[in-house]
């Protein structure tokens, strides 16, 4: 019997061991570790903003405070992770990404990682930085010349940036007095609009700095600038040399016409002599003055009497008002020619 003594002792010794491993035959117990999750995968930040992502931590078998981070930033990104101490009880927080107006646009890769005794984990996120809607304007040309009769275009071009499509609305600021912009259209959605500039006749002649400024949707004006140049208005001046001509009953005479061009005007003149007195008339060569002079051929028919005689070279042209200058024409009494009795 006494074998069966020594048996239970033996049996009882087993059973603790087995206990201790486990309950024979059941595995390991696993080791202590966490794993977080980022969600979203990806955050997009403008320049000047801020956004969040969240971060998930799991457990296995470990109940101790685990600290949050956040890894590889750009130059001018922040992160603030809340809470930044996960405790047993806690399996969340929050990262809030700010970025300043500086920061470099582009995509960078994140990590998130998750510390404690003895265990830790990571993961990664992709951090976008784009800039904010604005847009900015251009003016081309950037000048402009103009008179109290002529006007000159501008196109005024809209670069928009970060995803801005919002509605640009335009006006003309100038300090002188007289010299205003019409846009066509004066609000766009689109990539352009056109400016024509005009200036009154008040407006002494000199250059002025004129600004264009657009008012965009949910951002505020932006300007640029167009330096106005108001100029003399293309005219002419006719003067003829010599201005008086004495001419014989029956006979004819010339002068010179000077056109004196300013302002710019380049176009043709169109001359003609106009006399209130029968009998008076003119030819002109050429009769369209294309150059800076023409000739003037005064006739005068024998019927017309002696005297001095007011007529009008007038001048005519496109885009000018019409201009004219006096030339007295003496009228001579033919010569008597004597008959011997």
């Amino acid at each position: 019997m006494r074998p069966s003594r020594l048996l239970t002792p033996l049996l009882s010794l087993s059973a603790v061991l087995l206990s201790s491993c486990g309950g024979g035959g059941d595995g390991a117990t696993p080791p202590a570790s966490i794993t977080v999750v980022v969600s979203p995968g990806a955050l997009t930040v403008v320049q000047g903003g801020s956004g969040t992502v969240d971060v998930t931590l799991s457990r296995t078998n470990f109940s101790g405070s685990v600290t949050v981070s956040a890894e590889g930033l750009p130059a001018g990104v922040t992160a603030t992770v809340t809470p930044a101490q996960l405790t047993s009880t806690t399996t969340s927080a929050q990262v809030a990404v700010a970025a300043t107006s500086a920061a470099a646009v582009g995509t960078y890769t994140v990590t998130v990682r998750g510390t404690a005794a003895g265990v830790s984990a990571q993961t990664t996120y992709a951090l976008t930085i784009v800039a904010p809607p604005d847009f900015s304007l251009t003016a081309t040309p950037a000048t402009a010349s103009v008179s109290s009769t002529t006007t000159a275009s501008s196109t005024v071009t809209i670069a928009r940036t970060g995803g801005f499509t919002g509605a640009v609305d335009f006006t003309l600021q100038s300090a002188q007095a007289g010299i205003t912009g019409a846009f066509t259209p004066a609000s766009t959605a689109g990539a352009s609009v056109a400016l024509v500039i005009s200036a009154t006749a008040a407006v002494p002649l000199g250059t002025y700095p004129v600004t264009i400024s657009g008012n965009g949707t949910g951002i505020g004006a932006r300007t640029t600038s167009i330096s106005v140049t108001v100029v003399a208005p293309p005219d002419y001046a006719l003067t003829p040399t010599p201005s008086s001509v004495t001419i014989n009953a029956g006979s004819s005479g010339t002068t010179s016409v000077a056109v004196n061009r300013s302002g710019g005007f380049t176009g043709d003149v169109t001359l003609a002599l106009q006399s209130a007195q029968a009998g008076i008339t003119g030819m002109f060569t050429p009769t369209i003055a294309t150059g800076a002079s023409a000739s003037l051929s005064v006739n005068v028919q024998a019927s017309v009497p002696p005297g001095t005689y007011a007529t009008t070279i007038a001048g005519t042209a496109a885009g000018v008002a019409s201009r004219s200058t006096a030339l007295t024409v003496i009228v001579a009494e033919m010569p008597r020619i004597a008959i011997a009795a």
